[in-house]
């Protein structure tokens, strides 16, 4: 009798125990990236790591949009334009959006060169402060980070997580990013 309450009291501690673990699921919804180029000159854009599925983007003429949908929960990159002599391997010399699909982080970052404007969005439900649009047109704007955000190696921790970084539901699918 004492030998099937312990395993009982096994059996009702490892249920529990599973049901405390956070379980990861995988996102149900399709991620979509929307990009527009306002620039002048066409270009393709670069994402680094090339996003799922898409090792690149066709060229983009002035006032041309392009979509692109896959599913992934964890992707994390940065996507530039190459205009202007930009380091198309590492994106230096650029300005990079910074994005990180399992927290719903997003960033403008001018801390390795400023090229071209940039303006980057997770689209939602807006509120005060939150999944608000990052916009950079200067290599001076103040919505960017000019030293480096920590984002793309996931040190950025506490204080570091304030603006100019921007964050939305990581449930939220749909990404708008434009040049220029």
């Amino acid at each position: 009798m004492v030998a099937i309450l312990r395993t009982l009291v096994a059996l009702a501690t490892l249920a529990s125990l599973a049901l405390s673990v956070p379980v990861h699921t995988s996102r149900s919804s399709k991620i979509t990236f929307i990009v527009t180029n306002r620039c002048k000159h066409s270009f393709a854009p670069i994402f680094l790591p090339a996003l799922p599925g898409k090792p690149s983007w066709s060229t983009l003429k002035h006032g041309k949009t392009e979509r692109y949908s896959f599913f992934s929960d964890d992707y994390r990159g940065k996507v530039f334009s190459p205009l202007r002599q930009a380091n198309t391997t590492t994106g230096e010399g650029a300005t990079q959006g910074e994005l990180d699909l399992y927290s719903g982080d997003y960033d403008i970052s001018v801390a390795n060169g400023f090229n071209v404007g940039m303006y980057m969005q997770l689209l939602g439900q807006q509120e005060e402060g939150y999944c608000q649009a990052a916009i950079c047109g200067s290599k001076t704007c103040k919505d960017a980070y000019h030293k480096e955000s920590g984002l793309m190696t996931a040190s950025r921790k506490g204080d570091d997580t304030v603006k100019p970084n921007h964050s939305c539901p990581p449930t939220f699918s749909t990404w708008n990013i434009q040049f220029c």
